[in-house]
């Protein structure tokens, strides 16, 4: 014979509370890992959820869906499903990471080489906007204003340099199925590498086609 031995009710309360309780412990988890995702392993994310976390949604598979507003760092606010029930959570998402400082004066019209740019490391929301955090993309780049040492690099204070100049004479190439063609003419505007270019070709007919890196202008053929 088999016996049945009843559990205290104090013990059951909290065995049925323990299943919210536990997806609820996993939520920082899963928020931090869906960061750590988009912004990669060169940086480290940190995240702090400002909702209480009596109004965390309970779900066994909560579904993270991208923050309102594309913000990705910084005040954030967080849509999470559960089933059909949709809450959104309010946290502060810290991302530290490189960024780029001038390390001289720099003049308007000067291109920046390796030596001008300074290393640092903070957190990256509390830069400029459009700070720059790509080393390789500022070299070379060209100064569009006088920029102090010190400064932070964003990215609406460089260009890259022209592949293209107006009035330059470059080649036009277009290419098909079992063919191809190579044009001579004048670029009408100025252009960086991948930038669309007007050339007026020898014949005077205007072309648009993408400029390249060695100054050529490649045409898409439809």
């Amino acid at each position: 014979m088999y016996y049945t031995k009843k559990l205290p009710l104090y013990m059951v309360i909290s065995l049925l509370g323990l299943t919210p309780a536990l997806s609820q412990a996993s939520l920082p988890q899963d928020i931090n890992h869906y960061f750590r995702q988009i912004h990669g392993k060169k940086t480290h994310v940190s995240i702090e959820i400002k909702t209480p976390i009596e109004r965390w949604p309970i779900c066994e598979k909560p579904q993270i869906n991208p923050p309102i507003g594309g913000r990705n760092m910084g005040n954030v606010y967080l849509p999470v499903q559960c089933g059909k029930k949709k809450q959104f959570i309010q946290l502060t998402v810290n991302v530290t990471g490189q960024y780029y400082v001038a390390t001289r004066n720099i003049n308007r019209g000067e291109p920046i080489q390796f030596v001008d740019i300074g290393t640092k490391k903070g957190l990256l929301h509390k830069l400029p906007a459009g700070a720059s955090t790509d080393k390789i993309a500022l070299r070379g780049a060209v100064a569009l204003r006088n920029i102090p040492a010190g400064q932070t690099f964003t990215k609406s204070m460089t260009r890259q340099p022209w592949a293209i100049k107006a009035g330059q004479t470059v080649f036009v190439f277009a290419s098909g199925d079992n063919f191809s063609v190579k044009y001579e003419g004048r670029a009408i505007n100025n252009a960086t590498a991948g930038q669309n270019t007007r050339v007026r070709l020898l014949n005077g007919q205007v072309v648009n086609g993408e400029a390249l890196e060695n100054g050529s202008v490649q045409v898409a053929l439809k």
